[in-house]
């Protein structure tokens, strides 16, 4: 005798749900003989294993980001990037905030004359500190006069060691500012008032050339009393921690 089941407009037998249980346990098999293949190619041997930890080391991975790369589908998605799927998209550093224009200078700048250790109430921008390279590389600089401008600032989105926020930025001469506007802009905060200078104790960095004319990083922050300004060398490791605002110069002046 043959069974009918109705379901919406299906009206299958029971010659037919044979047939449907026949194909499924086909699948099934064919599932799990597919699965253990895959299987056995993920057993890696010696020299397998011995691949993968030198491409860690190259990458000097440590073993928190390995166990990080192991976990929910993160290697899932490396698989979509390496059979061509996907890419990757790098995030970039720097979040754009604004820009702000710098009076025209029209008479030489010379550092010595403004950058000076001063918090009384005379001064007209109150410095509470200069640095050992700012003054050994900076303080002897003399700039010439400059018409307005207009300069952009960008704040950190994750810590970055100075080239390649300089390349974000497009490059050495759109990173480069002066300490003339450096100093325009601590003399509208002389006091830490708000301004376009954080004066929470984050650094304001600005990539300046130095007396013999070497890119070097020139920072200034508010220590409380009154600016603290330093200055290091780009090349080196050290990375600019998160939140920190970058000053280059405005894309349309470049």
């Amino acid at each position: 005798m043959e069974h009918r089941l109705k379901t919406g407009d299906c009206n299958l037998t029971n010659t037919a749900f044979s047939s449907i249980n026949f194909k499924n346990s086909n699948m099934f098999a064919k599932t799990l003989l597919q699965k253990e293949a895959t299987m056995s190619d993920l057993m890696l041997d010696v020299d397998q294993a011995g691949e993968l930890k030198s491409a860690f080391r190259r990458g000097d991975w440590t073993n928190a980001e390995i166990k990080k790369l192991s976990e929910g589908n993160v290697l899932t998605h490396v698989r979509q990037v390496v059979l061509g799927n996907a890419k990757i998209v790098q995030i970039k550093s720097l979040e754009f905030i604004g820009t702000i224009i710098i009076p025209a200078i029209t008479k030489k700048f010379v550092a010595k004359d403004n950058f000076i250790v001063d918090t009384s109430r005379k001064t007209k921008v109150k410095i509470s500190y200069l640095g050992d390279d700012f003054r050994k590389n900076f303080l002897g600089k003399t700039e010439k006069a400059i018409p307005e401008t207009t300069l952009r600032y960008h704040k950190l989105r994750k810590s970055s060691a100075d080239k390649p926020i300089i390349a974000e930025l497009g490059g050495e001469k759109k990173a480069e500012t002066t300490l003339a506007e450096m100093f325009a802009l601590m003399e509208m905060q002389p006091n830490g008032e708000k301004g376009a200078l954080p004066t929470n104790g984050y650094a304001n960095i600005f990539y300046i050339h130095d007396v013999n004319g070497v890119l070097g990083a020139v920072r200034c922050d508010w220590g409380g009393v009154g600016w603290s300004v330093d200055a290091c060398s780009v090349g080196t490791p050290r990375e600019r921690y998160y939140g920190r605002r970058v000053f280059s110069r405005n894309s349309s002046e470049s």
